[in-house]
């Protein structure tokens, strides 16, 4: 829902005739109403990873000095940036995430001063369907 109202209201900048979008971004924003009256702002797990290396996802050079460019398709498949040397520093608690797939609701809390909770770390809606058969059904969207 949050990343699709930026998407929405980039496309209407650059749209004359745009009833539809402008209908799905009331539908969207009656959405986060909704979703904000009934939930609350909330909490959010934030991770802070270093990623020491990038491999390209075509020819598996660093993707810094590679030929290939980022979401290009070459040869049938996309090229993406792979890390390969990273590691998890810490993980913090926040109340404006860069990612809002990653709240924290009531029923996650196991005992006291324990959480279990998911940790995402990017935001891409490809993470949920390319290695999916059933391509972008609700629930291969973990819905």
């Amino acid at each position: 829902m949050w990343d699709c109202i930026e998407r929405i209201e980039y496309a209407l900048s650059h749209l004359t005739n745009a009833e539809v979008l402008t209908s799905l971004l009331r539908r969207v924003f009656d959405l986060k109403s909704w979703f904000m009256d009934e939930y609350g702002h909330g909490f959010y797990s934030s991770p802070e990873i270093l990623i020491k290396s990038e491999l390209c996802s075509i020819c598996k050079l660093n993707i810094k000095v590679c030929e290939h460019i980022a979401g290009a398709i070459y040869g049938g498949k996309r090229c993406v940036s792979e890390p390969k040397d990273f590691e998890l520093r810490s993980i913090s608690i926040v109340e404006f995430p860069e990612d809002p797939r990653c709240r924290i609701w009531p029923w996650q809390y196991q005992k006291e001063n324990t959480l279990e909770a998911a940790v995402l770390t990017t935001f891409r809606l490809d993470d949920f369907i390319e290695d999916n058969p059933r391509g972008n059904s609700r629930e291969s969207l973990g819905e």
